[in-house]
């Protein structure tokens, strides 16, 4: 089973993949390919009707729009995407790249009922490890009213920054405490190194999940994670928790799937979000949607319509 073993049981992984990703490429021929894809992006996001504004980080001054900026300066040009745009764009970003100077991975886990205190859990799991030598483990455990809690591993200048926290009450979707992620935020030369493995895989859900674990296991903890994530909650938390699952999709990732339809058709959205089978094509004699000549299932990304390795768009 896809899963984490927690303090209560077993817990499906919900998603996997890219949260965060901050790369450049110096100026001349070598950004020439960042470049073409920022512009078509920045082009898409206003052609859909969607907010595209000046905007500056960091040194670099651009343009941004809902989880994507891209800037330039005199050292060359910058992308930065966050959320669900890192998620199914970050892949295709990190290879036309130079530099990845940062880049979070992220494991989500669904806990259903149980609903248990998993930062309370592992930082008295944490308290009771011995220190091996050299600087003190730094790790703090955050707790807000009414409900939430964060455990964060290092320091945030760390090369490697961890944050488990419970996503259901920071994002208000579902119930406190049913879903819970792992995110691991990493800089610099490491960024490079998880950049150059999430570029050589196809699975980016697998990376990091492998990466969640590494860097947990380095700080004593053991989270027991599955090789392959599982990116659709179980048909048992499904039966224990329809009300509640049902919410979540009418109020969150209906209006994510909306917003794909519109910029890439309804037709490969459903495709890349594997529902093609449950729909009846009334052209069709056979009465389903056939699949195989889909940009995703062909290679094609929806993005830029360039090749790359076919994956599914995750979940959010």
């Amino acid at each position: 089973m896809n899963s984490y073993d927690g303090p209560s049981g077993l817990y499906p992984i919900f998603c996997a993949g890219i949260d965060w990703v901050t790369c450049t490429a110096p100026q001349g021929w070598r950004s020439g390919p960042l470049e073409e894809w920022a512009r078509g992006f920045m082009r898409e996001q206003k052609s859909a009707g969607r907010d595209v504004v000046s905007a500056s980080r960091l040194g670099y001054v651009g343009h941004s729009t809902e989880h994507c900026f891209v800037g330039q300066s005199a050292q060359g040009l910058m992308c930065q995407l966050s959320g669900p745009c890192a998620a199914y764009a970050g892949k295709e970003v990190i290879a036309l790249a130079c530099n990845v100077s940062r880049l979070d991975l992220q494991v989500t886990v669904w806990t259903g009922e149980a609903k248990p205190h998993i930062g309370k859990y592992l930082f008295e799991q944490l308290k009771t490890l011995e220190n091996t030598g050299g600087r003190p483990a730094a790790f703090a455990l955050t707790q807000s009213e009414p409900a939430g809690e964060t455990l964060t591993l290092n320091k945030r200048v760390s090369d490697t920054y961890t944050r488990i926290y419970d996503f259901s009450s920071a994002h208000k979707i579902g119930q406190p405490r049913q879903l819970w992620r792992f995110e691991v935020e990493l800089k610099r030369k490491v960024a490079m190194r998880w950049a150059r493995i999430v570029n050589e895989n196809e699975r980016t859900g697998t990376v990091a999940t492998d990466c969640v674990r590494a860097v947990t296991t380095a700080k004593g903890l053991d989270l027991k994670l599955p090789m392959t994530p599982n990116r659709k909650i179980s048909e048992q938390a499904l039966t224990t928790e329809t009300d509640c699952v049902l919410a979540w999709y009418e109020s969150s990732v209906s209006k994510s799937i909306q917003r794909s339809i519109k910029r890439y058709g309804f037709r490969v959205t459903i495709e890349a979000l594997g529902l093609s089978r449950y729909l009846v094509d009334e052209r069709s004699a056979h009465g389903s949607l056939p699949c195989a000549n889909s940009t995703l299932e062909a290679g094609v990304s929806p993005i830029t319509s360039q090749p790359r390795s076919a994956e599914r768009l995750p979940l959010y």
